[in-house]
């Protein structure tokens, strides 16, 4: 994949694990059909810190550089995505989350509506990818994992979901896609900054994402993404929240619905070694597969 490079760029891809499982049924359109066909277009601006400079000598979208690469460099990671999307009488639950322990990942993501419940994980090492599905979701924190699973590598995973979780996130963050980058406040040890993303330049990745979580048969499409980012002065994601607004395409009961959707979605982030210890019965399950 090609990156955009500035000061002392490094080979790296960033995305972050956000999704919304909801099940449409509408003719395939893809928004983002040019940027696929302009490589340059899926790539990530990456910067490298200069350990000479402080955080406040840096520009908004320059910390969000920063951000990715520092967060795709790091050896271990925990994080959690709470969400819910709104669309009239109709409201998604999203919760998702990512260990990181030195070589192994593990992802998950579960989403539960009147309509549907669906959970999915995967387990990354090396170049190989496992993954399986819920057998049974009682609650977003009572989850049943199956025992079936299916064997693939990193370029058959991001064919399909769009990009690997160790980065920081789906979104891609480059001088095009984002349309205004402004710091908020800051405090010495927490600053925070918001960024108004471009509809269509920052989503190609997100699409793929978002059309194979919900089986969709349509790409949704983007209103507006407002991204609010709280780093410590050391550059670290303190946690992410992103506010959202897109239409969609839904059958429900046969009927094909178009809907107005919100989407209110809050990452966290902790580096902390107890906290990104992967679940031993995760580790029982995929390991040796």
């Amino acid at each position: 994949m090609e990156v955009v490079r500035k000061h002392r760029l490094k080979f790296l891809t960033l995305s972050m694990f956000l999704s919304c499982c909801l099940n449409t049924s509408c003719s395939l359109k893809n928004p983002n059909k040019n940027l696929y066909d302009d490589p340059s277009g899926l790539s990530n601006t990456l910067l490298e810190k200069d350990p000479s400079k402080t955080i406040s000598d840096y520009s908004a979208k320059e910390v969000l550089y920063i951000v990715n690469t520092e967060f795709s460099k790091a050896p271990l990671f925990f994080t959690e995505v709470t969400g819910d999307v709104e669309a009239g009488a109709y409201n998604q639950k999203i919760r998702s989350r990512r260990w990181k322990t030195n070589d192994e990942i593990v992802s998950e993501t579960i989403s539960t509506s009147a309509l549907v419940k669906v959970g999915d994980q995967s387990y990354f090492k090396d170049e190989m990818v496992i993954s399986r599905k819920a057998d049974k979701i009682s609650s977003l924190t009572s989850v049943t994992w199956g025992t079936d699973y299916q064997k693939s590598d990193h370029e058959r995973y991001k064919k399909k979901y769009g990009e690997l979780p160790s980065y920081l996130s789906h979104y891609i963050f480059n001088d095009n896609s984002i349309k205004k980058a402004t710091q908020i406040s800051e405090n010495g040890e927490r600053y925070v900054y918001e960024y108004l993303l471009d509809n269509y330049k920052a989503t190609p990745k997100y699409q793929i994402k978002m059309k194979t979580n919900g089986d969709l048969a349509d790409y949704k499409k983007k209103k507006k993404i407002v991204l609010t980012l709280t780093v410590s002065k050391d550059f670290l994601p303190i946690e992410i929240v992103i506010d959202e607004d897109y239409t969609m395409n839904k059958t429900v009961l046969g009927a094909n619905l178009h809907l107005s959707c919100n989407g209110q979605m809050k990452e966290t982030f902790s580096f902390n070694t107890e906290d990104s210890l992967i679940p031993p019965a995760y580790l029982e399950f995929f390991r040796g597969k």
